[in-house]
């Protein structure tokens, strides 16, 4: 059985990455549709140098995108198998994460858990925000380096 399978705060999370990374992976690929139309030993100067900034910059994206893919995986890991890190670990992987975890407190489904439920579901919801965060930083770099392929 699932851990918080009854979560609509946790259900909405899940969904809004999902479509995060499907944006990401849909802007990554008309990035590469548009590169693949640049012939690249006719850049000089400085669109070669823009160009090659374009490849640093995706390869940058596609990590930011493995990277949240991952932890995503790692999330669901836990959530499936309800075999969290330890209370220390989860603790530095919360105040790590840079997430606003206040609004929590306001939560009807937050107030009824027990405290170790309330540390894991915290944990939780703190990686999801990391993750989207990381999400919507290669969303934009995505939108920045389609206007920078557009000028080549």
């Amino acid at each position: 059985m699932r851990a918080f399978k009854d979560s609509a705060f946790i259900a909405a999370a899940r969904i809004e990455i999902s479509g995060q990374m499907n944006d990401v992976a849909s802007d990554l690929n008309g990035l590469a549709k548009l590169a693949e139309d640049i012939d690249e030993s006719k850049l000089e100067g400085h669109d070669k140098d823009l160009f090659e900034q374009v490849v640093a910059g995706v390869h940058q994206i596609k990590s930011l995108f493995e990277g949240a893919n991952q932890m995503v995986r790692n999330i669901e890991n836990f959530l499936l198998s309800k075999d969290f890190p330890n209370s220390e670990e989860m603790k530095e992987s919360i105040k790590n994460s840079g997430a606003d975890i206040t609004a929590l407190d306001e939560l009807d489904e937050y107030k009824a858990l027990s405290k170790d439920e309330k540390e894991r579901f915290t944990f939780v919801v703190a990686n999801y925000e990391l993750i989207s965060t990381m999400l919507d930083s290669a969303n934009e770099l995505c939108a920045v380096l389609h206007k920078a392929v557009k000028r080549l």
